[in-house]
Parts: C-alpha cells; structure tokens; sequence
C-alpha cells in the first residue's frame, strides 16, 4: 500500500511554480508524519517500520527529479516560446532548501 501511494505521488508530481522550495520541504514532513501515525496505528514491525522510514528520503529525491524533469521541459518551451517566461518555472529544485525545511518541520513536530 505504501508503495503504490508513493508511487502514484512520483508520477503526478506536481509543485505550485509560485511556492518557496521550503514548503515543499514542509509538505514532506507532513507526509511523513502521516507516515509514522499510519504505522504507529497499523501495528506494524519495528523492522518494518524502520525500513519504510528509512526510505523516505529516497521518495523525496525521486519526486523532486520528477519536479525537475517537469521544470526541464518548461525550459525548452521557453527556449522556443520566450513570451512564456514569466509563466513557467525555469529554475530547479533548490534541494537544500527541501531538506532544510523537512529537518526543521520534523524537528518542531517531534518537540
């Protein structure tokens, strides 16, 4: 179940071209809180839960190279249609700021 959720969300990635890289950052804490609270309430193995965790991050890069790839064909439409500039997100995934913003959201949660 948890596999095909996370792979249904990598091949619909989607991002508001107007939102800060942080939050998208903070959406993967969310994700992942609601994680944790489903197996906590499934019953599951420490070892499972475990790895399904420790897989996270590994999501996280996938669904942001999805992101990317999405954000490198809006550069070849610009390429070929420059009044499209202002419309389309060009720049790539600042990562840092994902990860730095999932570290404090999940940080503040766990308080």
């Amino acid at each position: 179940m948890y596999a095909k959720k996370a792979s249904e969300q990598i091949d619909g990635a989607s991002w508001d071209d107007n939102a800060p890289d942080s939050s998208l950052g903070e959406f993967f804490a969310q994700q992942k809180q609601e994680l944790e609270h489903a197996m906590s309430e499934a019953d599951v193995s420490d070892k499972f839960s475990t790895l399904v965790q420790d897989s996270f991050r590994a999501i996280m890069e996938r669904y942001m190279d999805t992101l990317d790839r999405q954000i490198q064909k809006n550069q070849a439409i610009v390429q070929r249609l420059p009044h499209m500039a202002g419309s389309l997100r060009t720049e790539s995934i600042d990562r840092e700021a994902v990860y730095h913003a999932f570290q404090s959201a999940m940080a503040s949660q766990t308080l």
